[in-house]
């Protein structure tokens, strides 16, 4: 017992020492992200006019007219949403975006974001309803635009993986893997090794 006694002591400083080196870690984190924050609310406002807003070929995608009511519903949307600003904006915090372009444009750039977010996810419900009712052709005609776009959905590249590998496209699933490694996204490494396993 006095043999272990010095030891729990040590022990207990060095315990002691390391919470508190965390602790005043945190705190500068904290300090630091809240100077960014104030600097990012007295951002001016800047013109985003010129931004890489994204744009829907309608004429491109495959539109139908006699088809089930859920393909129309997402043919719909991807209409309306041809009228509206779209950005990707993934990886990018809000402090970023005002200190980058203002604090008052804040509202309006998550808005294009958000549609981004509706535009990808539409685009995969449409392409999967495109599979099951048998068109499978479209349905790789609305992934491809998909990841054109930008879309980081493990689902969209795995799915337009799965229908290059049906027709034994592996040369595509390359391009896949390659348009993948671009994104900024956390699933990104996951992508890429499910599409290197399909690929093999």
């Amino acid at each position: 017992m006095k043999l272990f006694l010095p030891f729990f002591i040590v022990f207990v400083v060095w315990l002691r020492y390391e919470l508190g080196k965390s602790s005043k870690s945190n705190q500068k984190a904290h300090e630091d992200f809240l100077l960014r924050e104030q600097k990012a609310n007295l951002t001016r406002r800047q013109n985003i006019d010129s931004l890489d807003y994204i744009t829907i070929p309608l004429k491109s995608l495959p539109f139908l007219e006699n088809c089930s009511e859920k393909i129309l519903s997402c043919q719909e949307t991807v209409k309306k949403l041809a009228d509206k600003r779209i950005l990707n904006l993934a990886g990018i915090t809000n402090t970023d975006l005002k200190l980058k372009y203002g604090a008052a444009n804040l509202p309006a750039l998550s808005s294009y974001d958000e549609n981004f977010t509706i535009l990808i996810n539409t685009l995969n419900t449409w392409a999967d309803c495109l599979i099951e009712e048998g068109m499978a052709d479209k349905a790789v005609t609305v992934l491809e635009y998909a990841i054109q776009a930008g879309a980081d959905s493990s689902r969209i590249y795995l799915t337009l993986a799965n229908e290059y590998s049906k027709n034994g496209d592996n040369d595509k699933i390359e391009e896949l893997i390659k348009q993948a490694k671009s994104l900024n996204t956390l699933t990104k490494d996951s992508i890429i090794k499910k599409l290197t396993v399909l690929k093999a």
